[in-house]
């Protein structure tokens, strides 16, 4: 790229025709130069000019320019190139000299713009947006041009989403072609708090997921107990929250409230029999209960005491009393209990004194079992299931007499005994029993 400083060279060009007297055509062509020392204003603009300066010979000069021109001075020649300027003196005598002309390099730009992992804009609704305008070619300094407002700053910042478009003017006035910059910015972090098990058993065993989209995967996730992965699985009931993170680090807090579970819950029902007693009869066995579960975390494990049974029914059950223990998916539990009721022996009744005090009296049977008489809880009479009869008196008070036949139940020692037998060899015996009283 040459750049020419007009009257130096025709200082130099005329004291070399009068230090050597030259008497030949001798040619100077003088170029127009603009601002940065080009021959033109603009990459590809026609705005060249060329002045001639010529001596020697003898006038008058005929002018032959390349493009065809005849002037001396050579006004709009063209762009960037070589002319040639061809001059015949009075004698025929002709000299050509040559000039090239030189244009700015074109003017170009680029826009760099924030990014925010591909973005623009970091987060929806931000104005953090950024574009800056860097020139190359022309002549500087540069300015720009900016369609939706006035100033001429290469570089804009707090940009909110849209279109933006721009070209670069430099210290000539030439400009770049227009160019346009989209900013964009990721959808707003949207999050969805699905509850997974409600807690229960008043412990910290709810679980929680969270579906979380727009903004910038990966997503960073906070739970309030402290949990880190999509699925939190050791909450308490009541009120939590939940921090999401993305990757411009944009957060977004969402509070939720996680559930209890409802109660575990059980109670027996005992089928009922004519009189709404819970066997048919007194000493039969065919009584039966079903358990009833609510709440709780299915399936239930049940097991019955004393009948060790695992069913949700159990039957053949007697008169007496039942518990069941059911135990959830969570291993909450749940208790309860009732009785088999029968009704009465048909054989026997009872009947006493209204004001007698209940409290020291005591009766109780069974099928093949002794009835037993207390009073202060000691026994004072028994009727056995054969039928026999035993009285315990500690002092008794009164002597019995037995005539008839005495059956003794106790074997009777007899340390000594002597007879004589009679002619018949038999013998006769009075017994006589004192009891440890006399």
């Amino acid at each position: 790229m040459k750049k020419f400083v007009p009257f130096i060279y025709l200082l130099l060009v005329l004291a070399s025709q009068l230090m050597y007297g030259q008497k030949s055509i001798s040619i100077a062509l003088i170029p127009k130069f603009y601002h940065g020392g080009f021959n033109t204003i603009c990459h590809g603009s026609n705005e060249g000019e060329i002045q001639s300066l010529v001596t020697g010979g003898v006038p008058p000069y005929q002018y032959n320019w390349s493009n065809g021109a005849n002037t001396t001075h050579l006004l709009n020649a063209g762009g960037a190139g070589t002319y040639t300027l061809t001059v015949q003196d009075a004698n025929g005598k002709t000299k050509s000299a040559s000039i090239t002309l030189y244009d700015p390099p074109p003017l170009t730009m680029q826009a760099i713009t924030s990014d925010y992992s591909g973005y623009g804009l970091s987060a929806d609704g931000f104005t953090d947006g950024k574009i800056e305008l860097r020139a190359n070619g022309g002549v500087p300094p540069y300015k720009a041009q900016w369609m939706d407002i006035s100033d001429s700053m290469l570089f804009r910042n707090q940009l909110g989403t849209g279109l933006y478009t721009y070209r670069i003017r430099d210290a000539n006035g030439c400009f770049s072609a227009f160019d346009s910059t989209l900013l964009t910015s990721p959808d707003s972090i949207a999050v969805t708090i699905i509850q997974l098990d409600s807690a229960s058993c008043n412990k910290a065993n709810g679980k929680a997921f969270t579906s979380v989209s727009g903004g910038v995967p990966p997503y960073i996730i906070s739970w309030s107990n402290g949990e880190q992965t999509d699925t939190a699985q050791r909450l308490s009931s009541g009120l939590h929250y939940v921090f999401i993170t993305d990757a411009n680090f944009n957060r977004k807090k969402v509070d939720f409230t996680l559930a209890e579970a409802p109660g575990l819950s059980a109670f027996i029902q005992a089928g009922l029999y004519e009189g709404g007693f819970n066997t048919s009869c007194h000493h039969c066995s065919d009584g039966y209960l079903k358990v009833h579960v609510s709440g709780g975390y299915p399936p239930y494990s049940i097991h019955w005491q004393p009948a060790n049974e695992t069913a949700d029914s159990i039957y053949g059950l007697g008169q007496g009393f039942y518990a069941v223990t059911v135990t959830d998916a969570k291993s909450c539990k749940a208790n309860a209990s009732t009785g088999i009721f029968a009704p009465p022996r048909p054989d026997w009744t009872m009947s006493g004194n209204a004001e007698t005090d209940p409290q020291n009296q005591f009766i109780g049977t069974t099928d093949s079992t002794d009835v037993v008489f207390r009073t202060n809880n000691t026994e004072a009479l028994r009727l056995a299931a054969n039928k026999n009869i035993g009285v315990g008196v500690n002092e008794p008070t009164a002597r019995l007499d037995v005539s008839g036949t005495v059956r003794i139940r106790e074997d009777i020692l007899i340390d000594s005994l002597a007879f004589t037998p009679d002619s018949n060899n038999t013998a006769q015996f009075r017994i006589l029993m004192t009891d440890e009283n006399g």
